[in-house]
């Protein structure tokens, strides 16, 4: 109920209330401004605040995902994701990529 009336939730992030009070015009120009890796990362740290289970089944668990089905393909791979999930598929990639087992290959 916390989460559907808005009561009891943590504040959104300083950047993105920055943001909103210096943005006008139409919610189109605002959804665009919302496109940035910077404002991503913080829509996720703020996802994660007001509902960690929910965050980790729609960013973590896809991130994994994701880095398990690129990691089983060969050759040059193309994969395109969203802003949400960069952060979080990059850091798996490197992990897997320095883990011992990959490295005696």
């Amino acid at each position: 109920m916390g989460m559907m009336t808005g009561r009891g939730m943590p504040d959104p992030p300083p950047g993105l209330v920055e943001f909103m009070m210096q943005q006008g015009g139409s919610v189109e120009a605002q959804v665009e401004g919302l496109k940035t890796r910077a404002m991503a990362r913080e829509m996720s740290e703020y996802m994660r605040r007001v509902n960690p289970r929910l965050a980790k089944a729609l960013i973590d668990e896809r991130d994994q995902h994701m880095v398990d089905s690129l990691s089983k393909l060969e050759g040059r791979v193309v994969a395109v994701v969203g802003l949400a999930h960069l952060d979080g598929i990059e850091r798996r990639w490197e992990a897997l990529q320095y883990r011992p087992k990959a490295l005696a290959r």
